[in-house]
């Protein structure tokens, strides 16, 4: 971790974006073939695999250039999102080998999976505001909400591209974010870490003031 202040005077969490898969409507899901031991320590590189991971169709009709799978953590990449990456020289990421099946059982080539290097701290839900939000239809129930996902700047490595301490969360910076828009990269969402909604009560949390 980066103990001084250069890479954390950089940080502007209004700045930074959760990375996801869309879930768009027909893209293409994922199951893996075989268990995976440990999907964080796939994500986080912390294992590499000696041979491709296989994933086979779960849902959807076509492919996209960020795909989900049934492990949350995981992330299916095109060529095309790799190459946004290198042209743009990201650091904090990697890719692992993937065999992927469609749903006739055919197998699609030019994809990987994500591996997320970079590094900050956990997450620091103190610096959360509370707002009690409205329900999401009309006969269900106003909610307390965490708004915003804060960790101490201190200890970001300063990766374009990093995960949290204990968590699955994508982070990216906005260079990453405009780039990879600009390039039209199907199915991907960004959500502002300022702004990312945490937990949810229906009460407000001990000792936490609500805004």
């Amino acid at each position: 971790m980066n103990s001084n202040s250069t890479s954390s005077d950089r940080l502007h969490f209004g700045q930074l974006y959760a990375l996801d898969s869309a879930l768009e409507r027909g893209a293409f899901h994922f199951t893996p073939v075989h268990d995976i031991d440990s999907p964080a320590a796939l994500l986080r590189g912390e294992v590499r695999p000696q041979q491709p991971v296989e994933f086979h169709w779960h849902m959807g009709g076509k492919p996209h250039d960020m795909m989900g799978t049934t492990h949350a953590i995981l992330h299916i990449i095109s060529k095309r999102f790799v190459d946004t990456l290198l042209d743009e020289r990201a650091t904090g990421w990697g890719t692992f080998p993937v065999r992927l099946y469609d749903r006739s059982g055919l197998e699609l080539s030019g994809y990987y999976g994500l591996v997320v290097t970079g590094r900050a701290g956990p997450i620091d839900r103190s610096r959360s505001r509370i707002e009690l939000v409205p329900p999401p239809v009309p006969t269900g129930k106003a909610m307390y909400t965490e708004i915003g996902t804060y960790f101490d700047p201190v200890t970001w490595d300063g990766s374009d591209i990093f995960t949290l301490e204990r968590t699955g969360v994508v982070c990216v910076v906005e260079r990453i974010k405009l780039a990879l828009e600009q390039r039209k990269l199907t199915n991907l969402t960004f959500d502002r870490m300022s702004e990312r909604h945490g937990n949810i009560s229906s009460k407000p949390p001990s000792g936490r003031v609500r805004d």
